[in-house]
This record gives C-alpha cells, sequence and structure tokens, in this order.
C-alpha cells in the first residue's frame, strides 16, 4: 500500500519525531589562563573544588590525579576544558 492509499482511507500521515540536538553540558566555572588562575594545578584545584561542592568526589579526584600527569600545559588544559570554561 503506497501513501496515497493509505491516506484514502482516512488514516493520518505518520508523525515524524523531531530529533533534538543533545545539550551541551554546563560548565561548572570560567577560567582565565591570563592571570593567576592559569596554572593548570591552580585551575584544577578550582575545577575539583566545584565538583566536590556538587557532591562529585570521583569526578573531583580524578580531573586532580589527571591534571597532575599530564604531560603537557596544553594537554592539562584539555582535560580541564571538559568541566571549565577557558579562556586563553
Amino acid at each position: 500500500m503506497n501513501i496515497n492509499e493509505y491516506l484514502k482511507k482516512g488514516n493520518k500521515p505518520p508523525r515524524r519525531s523531531i530529533k533534538k540536538k543533545p545539550e551541551k553540558p554546563r560548565k561548572l566555572v570560567t577560567i582565565d589562563t591570563r592571570g593567576p588562575d592559569g596554572n593548570a594545578f591552580s585551575a584544577a584545584s578550582i575545577v575539583a573544588r566545584k565538583l566536590r561542592k556538587e557532591g562529585r568526589e570521583q569526578e573531583a579526584r580524578k580531573v586532580e590525579k589527571n591534571v597532575i600527569n599530564a604531560i603537557s600545559y596544553e594537554s592539562a588544559l584539555a582535560i580541564l576544558e571538559e568541566y571549565a570554561e577557558i579562556i586563553k
């Protein structure tokens, strides 16, 4: 049965579902790397503190561990960008 026959029988056309764009996770905090918070360890501390305030202790530990083990400043910032808006 094609669509025209389907509609002639009094049926309504099938509704298409509208796919919503996935929401971006909100950033916890904004960190300006040009100022005193530009140090990667300082920035990690700020992010971890904010995570702990929200009851996300395991994520806070993960952030701290990953930043400490980062091989460069840029890779540390990349880790922090998951949680914070980084201003360069």
